[in-house]
């Protein structure tokens, strides 16, 4: 009995298969979409036309599952044409591209186009700028801005001996040996890395970075004074400048007025009638610094404000700021 049982139920499990419908897994399409254009908030796809088709479905996302559900019937971007741009993206990131057609009948085919991904290029930074250049232990710090989810950076460098280099830093500064070199040339662009490839911003303006102006020094401190209440400062002029300025605070680390800027390169001397509308008083205490500034394309380039005079009741001392920045 068990025997015939076991011939019986055989037959039936095969016809039992043969009731059930046949599924196919869907294959992904041979025929490419090409990326043709991207810049920081777009990416433009375009793929050959399909004699067939009435319209085109595109999804799109961060992830593949996200741009195959937004190619769905109801989600999708339709188009009637071979080519589309996506728009409002977010700068370097990457995105997955699914695209389907409809024929006449509106029957959906998903198996003709291979899916796409593309990413759009990173932030270019901006705001490069000195904060720092020591001229005693010849070191310059560079920093500059960039939107906070980008930490991956390549600065190109070219100094003052003609030595060009480029160097990649996690951190949105760099610092560099200044011995034996009068200026360094710098500008910085951003990376991301996807599946191994890399992805480069735009450089970022070209910055030339040189030594700030030194204070001339005096048998008992520094060439700033207050006669008539008014401020006197000088200095040893900057061969690379193209003029200077002239910055005043009430305190060390504070916020420094900028309250003359001179436009010769070869002036070594200036006289400051006032600050903040009020005259100078010789028993008052101001900290001052000079920063030496070159115009290029159209910006202006600034040494830092690392090194600034105290001047505390007519004596005078040097002294180096937490941060050099003004503006």
């Amino acid at each position: 009995m068990k025997k015939a049982l076991k011939y019986l139920i055989l037959p039936v499990l095969m016809f039992a298969l043969l009731l059930i419908p046949h599924m196919q897994v869907k294959a992904e399409g041979t025929t490419p979409i090409t990326i043709t254009a991207t810049t920081t908030d777009s990416i433009t796809a375009s793929w050959p036309a399909d004699p067939a088709a009435a319209k085109y479905f595109i999804g799109y996302g961060t992830t593949q599952d996200e741009a195959t559900t937004n190619c769905a019937v109801g989600k999708a971007i339709v188009v009637t044409t071979t080519s589309y741009t996506f728009t409002n993206l977010k700068p370097g990131n990457k995105y997955f591209i699914v695209l389907k057609y409809a024929t006449e009948d509106e029957t959906l085919v998903d198996t003709k186009y291979k899916n796409a991904t593309a990413v759009t290029i990173p932030p270019t930074p901006t705001n490069v700028h000195s904060t720092f250049w020591s001229l005693g232990t010849d070191k310059l710090i560079i920093e500059w801005d960039c939107a906070d989810k980008y930490d991956r950076f390549e600065v190109a460098v070219k100094d003052s001996e003609d030595d060009g280099y480029t160097k990649d830093t996690t951190e949105k500064k760099m610092e560099f040996d200044t011995e034996d070199v009068s200026y360094i040339n710098v500008k910085v662009r951003s990376i991301v890395e996807y599946d191994g490839t890399k992805y480069y911003s735009a450089y970022s303006d070209s910055y030339k970075s040189f030594a700030q102006p030194t204070v001339k020094e005096t048998e008992d401190g520094y060439a700033v004074t207050i006669k008539k209440k008014k401020l006197i400062v000088q200095w040893w002029k900057e061969k690379y400048a193209n003029g200077y300025e002239i910055w005043v605070a009430t305190k060390k680390n504070g916020k420094y007025t900028k309250v003359k800027t001179i436009k010769n390169r070869n002036t070594e001397k200036a006289t400051i009638a006032r600050y903040n509308k009020k005259k100078f008083n010789p028993k008052g205490k101001y900290w001052i610094a000079v920063t030496a500034y070159r115009d290029e394309n159209g910006k202006r380039n600034r040494t830092s404000a690392s090194y600034v005079i105290f001047y505390d009741k007519g004596e005078t001392y040097q002294t180096i700021r937490k941060n050099g920045t003004v503006k």
